[in-house]
């Protein structure tokens, strides 16, 4: 019985036993050097302090807005966070090295009577359970806030049982409201999310430049590809693979001395005519990469908003999902004039043109030349 556990164990890649050490792989696709998975069999609270428990999943780009509200949560008290996560790979790549901060593979139900309070994360703040006065007791501060987090949910998010139709609905007042991914988040200003800035830790060392061979030359990066758990290279958001092609060459011919280098995993192409592929690198030598890019060229994603919060600026490609939403003013974005926004429309948005194309029109029709101008301006 207990060897059959551990193969269960082992195919849902849960890490056992608790603070293993061991390469797994992200949703991303890219590797990841874990730091500290727990085993969900030893939930660890702390009577001391504020128990908070919180579930979501999410890509990469999501665990960066999410580590903003966690990184206050621990400033607003003395407080302990579990964060529970089926993509606990991402979570361990921005999150893994925060103190108070415990990450659980949610492979059986939440204890909830060991939290003050217990929220869920998605496109808004939901606080599914909390002990008011023992939360009050031990902090008016964080109990103010989750009633204010409350109240507003009551006031602003519409309850429904179409996932799609209240993500449309938040989506899509955001945009009236001037609201993104990050204040959408906010629960009504309890928590700051007007910078759109989260902290990221970059590895002091790392060899990842030397052995590509760039270390101290200018270069950009790009990336096509998509979280493989999501459709991979079949999302609808990337740009595609011919117009990559048709920009390298160009980029290459106004820029001969600035190396093009591509992000890719083992299941994602290598585009004809870059300089250096960097495959299957861990998430760490990835941000390393893109912290010492001079630009970043790639659809929107979590690579994209990976390159943004370490510094580079990007040209970014939107088409399904909406810029007023994911886009930041620090970079270039391109939206698609053909089509764009068409996110959560339908169930199955992310890898089918809700129009019925089989390749989805937006992306394809956002030229190489167009691109290259904007590259242009961030060099220039």
């Amino acid at each position: 019985m207990i060897a059959m556990l551990h193969r269960i164990v082992k195919r849902l890649k849960v890490l056992l036993p608790r603070k293993t050490k061991e390469k797994i792989k992200n949703k991303t696709g890219f590797g990841l050097k874990s730091h500290k998975v727990s085993s969900f069999a030893r939930v660890e609270t702390d009577s001391k302090k504020i128990n908070i428990a919180i579930y979501t999943g999410g890509g990469l780009g999501d665990f960066i807005v999410y580590s903003a509200i966690i990184d206050q949560m621990l400033k607003m008290c003395d407080c302990k966070i579990c964060l529970f996560t089926l993509s606990y790979s991402n979570a361990e790549a921005i999150l893994g090295n925060r103190e108070n901060v415990d990450i659980y593979y949610p492979f059986r139900p939440i204890p909830k009577e060991k939290f003050d309070v217990y929220f869920e994360i998605d496109h808004y703040l939901h606080v599914r359970e909390f002990a008011p006065q023992r939360l009050k007791r031990k902090s008016k501060k964080m109990y103010d806030a989750v009633r204010r987090i409350i109240q507003y949910n009551e006031e602003n998010v519409t309850a429904t049982n179409i996932i799609n139709s209240q993500r449309l609905l938040l989506i899509t007042r955001a945009k009236y409201l001037n609201l993104n991914r990050w204040t959408l988040l906010s629960g009504g200003g309890v928590f700051d999310m007007e910078s759109m800035r989260a902290y990221v830790s970059i590895p002091e060392k790392s060899r990842i430049l030397a052995e590509y061979s760039i270390e101290g030359k200018p270069y950009i990066t790009i990336h096509f590809g998509a979280d493989p758990d999501a459709g991979g290279a079949k999302q609808t958001k990337l740009w595609t693979l011919e117009n990559y092609c048709d920009f390298v060459p160009m980029f290459k011919a106004k820029y001969p001395e600035v190396k093009v280098v591509q992000l890719a995993t083992n299941k994602e192409p290598s585009i004809p005519g870059i300089d250096v592929c960097v495959r299957d690198a861990t998430l760490e030598d990835v941000k390393v990469v893109l912290k010492s890019a001079v630009a970043h060229v790639s659809s929107e994603g979590g690579i994209a908003h990976l390159a943004t919060q370490v510094g580079t600026r990007c040209v970014v490609l939107f088409g399904p999902t909406p810029v007023h939403y994911y886009g930041y003013q620090t970079n270039i974005n391109i939206v698609s004039e053909v089509c764009s926004g068409c996110m959560e429309i339908t169930p199955d948005w992310f890898t089918k043109c809700p129009r019925g194309l089989e390749k989805p029109e937006c992306m394809s029709s956002i030229s190489a030349d167009l691109v290259l101008d904007a590259v242009k301006k961030l060099l220039e």
